[in-house]
C-alpha cells in the first residue's frame, strides 16, 4: 500500500512541476505534465526519462536566473537512485533518496520564480539563453 501511495505522490509532483513551468510567460515548455508522468510506465525507456524530465526544468531554471543554477544531471541521478533503491531495496529510504531531488527542485524553482522576469526581448531572441556556457554569470 505504501508502494502505490508513494509512488502516486512522487508523480503527482512530477507533473506539478511540470504543470507550472509549463505556465511561465516567454518560455516554451517541452513536456507536458501528462507526458512527465506517462513516460515513467515505459520500461528501460524510464530510466532515460528520469534524466530527460529534470534536465527540461534545469534548462528552465538556468533561463530564468541566466546563470547555472540547476544540474539537471545531478537530479536526474539522485531520482534514479531513489527508484532504484526503492525497487530494490526499501521503499521508505527510496523515497526519501526522491523527495530530497524534489526538495533541490522546489529550491531552485523558487529561486527562478524570486528572479526578476526576462525582458520579453530575451524571450523572443533569447539572447542571453542560459544552456550556453559562454552566457553564465561567473
Amino acid at each position: 500500500m505504501g508502494a502505490i501511495v508513494s509512488t502516486a505522490y512522487v508523480l503527482h509532483c512530477i507533473s506539478t512541476y511540470h504543470y507550472i513551468v509549463s505556465e511561465v510567460e516567454g518560455w516554451s515548455h517541452p513536456i507536458s505534465p501528462k507526458r512527465a508522468v506517462r513516460f515513467h510506465f515505459i520500461p528501460v525507456f524510464n530510466l532515460y526519462w528520469d534524466f530527460k524530465w529534470p534536465r527540461e526544468i534545469a534548462r528552465f531554471v538556468n533561463w530564468r536566473m541566466q546563470s547555472h543554477r540547476m544540474s539537471g544531471v545531478l537530479v536526474g541521478a539522485v531520482v534514479l537512485l531513489g527508484f532504484l533503491i526503492a525497487g530494490f531495496f526499501d521503499i521508505s529510504l527510496g523515497l526519501a533518496v526522491i523527495l530530497s531531488a524534489f526538495a533541490y527542485i522546489s529550491r531552485c524553482l523558487r529561486d527562478a520564480f524570486a528572479a526578476p522576469p526576462i525582458p520579453p526581448e530575451l524571450q523572443v531572441t533569447n539572447g542571453l539563453d542560459a544552456a550556453s556556457p559562454s552566457n553564465w554569470a561567473h
